[in-house]
């Protein structure tokens, strides 16, 4: 019996400064276009809903309860699709970047950023390793969380390979300088765990960084198999079928 036919959507997002509303009318525009190449998941960048705005943060920030989200419950049952949007969310725990899950049958989760950048994102948020691990499941695959620097200690990536999950997707702000970088980790992931790897990155600056774009996808050989040819918003489409992926670009 041969597996069920996956279509993942990373979305390579632009966000406006602190432009809530902006961007989530950007978002609902991209999940209307994932539906129609038949995504059933789709996972936006790192604080993607107010743009990598560290000082806009604690007042923009959201609670996993916040009306502000309800279009996104709303947007995957209309489209029977898992949407990921990135957001400040505020915890008992303090201000964390988060991700907020919305499934097709009202179910939402948040997965907190388990590593953040010392020196400048401390400042702002607050992270423990211990913080809970968030896993999808989508047909035959489990989807393995994670935000930006988290996919900077192996340790995390590790704890995918242990859980058995499928696909490690980090939604992040990865600037230009920065990619050669992140995307060698990516790809040690990919063959040493086993992992077919996504990724969403920003399609413009945001904050203070210089967003390369590229999203990207990697088989669980560590063989690149498609990446979004530099910036600008896109969708990278991801395909399983036959168990094997291949990917498109989708502007």
């Amino acid at each position: 019996m041969k597996d069920k036919r996956t279509v993942i959507a990373a979305a390579q997002s632009i966000s406006e400064r602190g432009d809530i509303a902006a961007n989530t009318h950007t978002h609902l525009q991209m999940i209307e276009r994932a539906a129609q190449h038949h995504a059933e998941l789709i996972c936006f960048p790192e604080l993607s809903l107010t743009g990598y705005e560290m000082d806009l943060a604690d007042e923009l920030a959201f609670t996993i309860d916040d009306q502000r989200l309800s279009v996104f419950s709303q947007a995957a049952k209309q489209h029977n699709m898992i949407v990921l949007v990135g957001a400040p969310a505020r915890l008992d725990t303090g201000l964390h970047i988060g991700s907020f899950l919305f499934y097709p049958d009202g179910k939402t989760d948040l997965y907190t950023k388990q590593f953040i950048h010392m020196g400048t994102e401390d400042a702002f948020f607050t992270a423990q390793a211990d913080q809970k691990d968030v896993v999808i499941h989508l047909n035959d695959e489990k989807i393995f969380c994670a935000i930006c620097a988290d996919l900077t200690h192996p340790e995390h990536a590790a704890k995918a390979f242990e859980s058995k999950s499928s696909i490690y997707f980090p939604s992040a702000l990865i600037s230009k300088n920065g990619y050669a970088t992140d995307a060698a980790f990516l790809k040690r992931y990919a063959s040493e765990f086993q992992l077919t790897v996504i990724l969403s990155n920003y399609g413009a600056p945001s904050g203070a960084y210089d967003a390369a774009g590229r999203s990207a996808i990697w088989s669980a050989d560590g063989v690149l198999l498609h990446e979004v040819d530099g910036t600008g918003e896109a969708l990278l489409i991801a395909t399983k079928e036959n168990g094997s992926w291949s990917a498109r670009t989708e502007n």
